[in-house]
């Protein structure tokens, strides 16, 4: 694969959910993330269907009515969301392999955390 943004070759995924959106992104060679399909990176259909999953549980949560209201109803169940966002970053960080780089915006944290090879 060639260079997608990054060191030495490393490309790079974020891992990250949001409205309406897979929850996967790949920054490109210009810089500029796109919104890809899990099912589009070279993983197993398994975790490519359990990273969808995670991004519709997410999208559940979106009070289309009012939007200001949405989120998660209790604390815990955003926290269980959060660890399984987690495991699944550490997951995708290990099919890729050393030629990804991962990163998961960890809501608990309000910042991105690191997987993979470092730059």
């Amino acid at each position: 694969m060639g260079a997608a943004g990054g060191a030495r070759g490393v490309r790079q995924v974020r891992l990250a959910a949001d409205y309406d959106c897979h929850p996967v992104w790949v920054r490109g060679s210009d810089g500029v993330s796109d919104n890809v399909a899990p099912g589009e990176l070279p993983v197993d259909r398994n975790l490519a269907q359990e990273l969808e999953r995670w991004g519709d549980a997410y999208d559940a949560t979106l009070d289309r009515d009012d939007p200001m209201a949405s989120g998660f109803p209790d604390p815990r169940d955003e926290a269980a969301f959060a660890e399984r966002g987690a495991g699944l970053a550490r997951e995708l960080a290990r099919q890729l392999g050393e030629a990804w780089r991962v990163t998961y915006y960890d809501p608990r944290l309000a910042e991105d955390v690191p997987y993979g090879p470092e730059e």
